[in-house]
């Protein structure tokens, strides 16, 4: 009886070695496995993050295109108007010129 009881506890401690090691393993890949997910994750949020700013970059550069291009057809439209209120203006004085001989 003894004999047995000390093989099964041998067993016993056996198996508990093996349960142990397998456990340790497991956890070992799963560390491995979070530290890898977390890596792509940060390259992903730099990713990500580069290309937000080449887009506001862009967006900028865009936007100030735009702004030239708008104060361009401003100052052309000013020009205009100002040629016209000229025009206007030689209009009437000369009609006042004529109106007072």
């Amino acid at each position: 009886m003894e004999g047995m009881e000390r093989a099964a506890r041998n067993d016993m401690e056996v198996l508990t070695e093996r349960t142990n090691s397998q456990i340790l393993e497991i956890q070992a890949k799963a560390d491995l496995a979070v530290k890898e997910a977390l890596e792509e994750r940060d390259e992903a949020i730099a990713s990500a993050r580069e290309e937000a700013a080449q887009n506001i970059s862009v967006c900028e550069k865009l936007h100030s295109e735009d702004v030239a291009i708008l104060t361009e057809k401003t100052r052309e439209e000013v020009e205009k108007a100002t040629l016209h209120a000229r025009k206007v203006e030689d209009d009437a004085a000369s009609r006042l010129a004529i109106m007072n001989e």
